[in-house]
């Protein structure tokens, strides 16, 4: 494993032969036909063609460079008339100072200079962060890098060179050994998600698979369960692995009351625009016009819970 800085970001990167990534290519197809996995057409659209396999356009490709590059999380900060109410928005879905572009880029300079290095975009991730040993799982599903939690973005790349050794674990992914006594995401989950033993998280009863997509959300989700602007931080505040990490926010954005209505009315209009590009950190339109609804109604879901606090 190589470290570097990137932009003031912690970059860690490993290269693994892509004929020692049999193993993970036979484990994720194994996975995928147990019936482990979310049968949910949203979580389904997430994982269904994700492969150890380089595609065709790939010939070259011969070892998988894989990337953890640790993030912050941000904070929306709300200066309402009766007080200041803040709200975590996850690191994994805002904008960050470093790009995949820019990892890529470092990478194919890193590791030679005049060698192909192109994105990987159809590589199960998590597990191949794992299988390399870059990360280990946690009970909650997340991959946990050394001292940065969960609180991290993976990146991957095919390239054209080989790899000094296998670069993989022999004995495949691992969990975090404190999980072997330590159950507290299972207990914070507010939707009863995580299982008692290891194994897969019911994607299907996951806030973050609801609230991250545009709709209604399901009445079953208890209103005191919504904790951020996107997504969930229930199972990581609480896990001794990440919490650390996710106190050390990266910045804060702040807004007005009047914004915070334009937010939750969530018209596509050039100041709710504006507002949603600064809570988000993505500018670009497309992703505006993504985060626009369910902003809104994840922040009125979010200040409905506070006030039942």
């Amino acid at each position: 494993m190589e470290t570097r800085r990137l932009n003031g970001l912690e970059l860690r990167w490993g290269l693994a032969e892509h004929a020692a990534l049999a193993g993970a290519e036979s484990l994720w197809k194994d996975v995928a036909a147990s019936g482990r996995l979310s049968g949910h057409p949203v979580f389904r659209s997430y994982v269904e063609g994700l492969s150890f396999e380089p595609p065709g356009t790939t010939p070259w490709a011969r070892s998988l460079a894989v990337a953890v590059l640790a993030t912050k999380p941000r904070v929306l900060r709300f200066e309402l008339e009766d007080g200041v109410v803040t709200v975590p928005f996850p690191s994994c879905y805002g904008g960050s100072p470093v790009s995949r572009e820019d990892v890529r880029r470092f990478l194919a300079e890193t590791l030679g200079g005049s060698s192909r290095c192109e994105a990987a975009e159809s590589v199960p991730l998590k597990l191949a962060a794992a299988w390399i040993g870059l990360a280990r799982y946690g009970r909650n599903g997340l991959c946990h890098a050394p001292g940065l939690g969960s609180s991290i973005r993976l990146l991957a790349f095919w390239t054209d060179l080989p790899a000094e050794e296998p670069g993989v674990r022999p004995e495949g992914p691992a969990f975090l050994d404190r999980c072997a006594s330590c159950s507290a995401c299972v207990r914070a989950c507010p939707t009863c998600a995580i299982p008692t033993d290891y194994g897969c998280v019911d994607a299907t009863r996951c806030l973050s698979l609801y609230n991250e997509i545009e709709g209604d959300l399901p009445g079953w989700i208890p209103a005191r369960a919504h904790n951020a602007a996107i997504g969930c931080l229930a199972c990581q505040r609480c896990c001794p692995e990440s919490g650390r990490v996710l106190a050390d926010e990266a910045g804060t954005a702040a807004f007005s009351a009047a914004e915070l209505g334009l937010l939750q009315e969530g018209r596509d209009e050039p100041s709710t625009n504006a507002a949603v590009a600064r809570a988000t950190g993505r500018p670009e339109i497309d992703q505006v016009d993504a985060f626009r609804p369910v902003l809104a109604r994840n922040l009125r879901a979010f200040l409905a819970a506070r006030r039942m606090a």
